[in-house]
Order: structure tokens, then sequence, then C-alpha cells
């Protein structure tokens, strides 16, 4: 069973909502519309529940964060990822960035539709910070 809180769990859960194919994982974390963590688990609250919560704030917030660096595509942190990329694959600067902007505009928008399926008074959307 699968925690449904990871950022691999997220990124599922994610692509999956954007492919619009049904979900039949099983997660211990179930409930992406409840307004709590707590009220999203299945049943009882796991007892590692302090651990979950840092999981699920680092989590959520990695992706917004990943989302957000569409607004500045020139930050330093994402220009050098993209000398990075470019030397490691051998291609040019600007062949990259193209790249690397349309990867994360694509992420941007697959967020975008995830938060909007998890409710704006969901745990998730809270974590996000919107």
């Amino acid at each position: 069973m699968h925690c449904g809180l990871c950022v691999n769990c997220l990124l599922r859960r994610t692509s999956l909502i954007w492919a619009e194919v049904e979900d039949s994982t099983e997660y211990r974390a179930v409930d992406l519309t409840a307004p709590t963590l707590e009220e999203a688990f299945r049943g009882k609250v796991p007892r590692n529940f302090h651990a979950s919560l840092d999981v699920a704030r680092n989590s959520v917030r990695a992706m917004q964060r990943l989302a957000e660096l569409t607004s500045e595509p020139h930050r330093m942190r994402v220009e050098s990822e993209v000398a990075a990329v470019s030397r490691g694959l051998d291609e040019p600067i600007p062949v990259v960035r193209e790249k690397m902007m349309h990867f994360l505009s694509q992420h941007q928008r697959e967020w975008e539709r995830f938060l909007k399926s998890c409710g704006a008074n969901s745990w998730v959307a809270d974590f996000a910070g919107i």
C-alpha cells in the first residue's frame, strides 16, 4: 500500500488526473479533498502521523515550488539546471532552456488541475499555500 503523501505518490496522482485515468492504487491517505490531513486517512490515523505530516507538507510544497518556477524562468536555480543539462547532453543552452520551460509549463498545468480536483478547502491546497 502506498502512502499517498510523498512526492512519488503526488506525482502519480497528478499524472493520472491529468491523463483522466482512474487511479486504482491503494493509498493510506485516501481523501485529497479532506479539509485536514487527519481526515484523509482511511480509518485510523497512523501512529507515525507527525512523520506523515512532515512528508505531506514537504511533498506538496516541492510540487508547488516546481510549478512556480515558470513565473521566473531566468531564476538562477533554473539557469544552473539548464547549464548542467546542456553540458550533460551536449546540447546548446537555448535548446535545453526551451525544453526546460516546456517541462516546467507542463508541470504547472498538471499541478493546477490536480489542485483544482482537490478543492480550495483541502489539506493539499492548504499545504500548497493557495
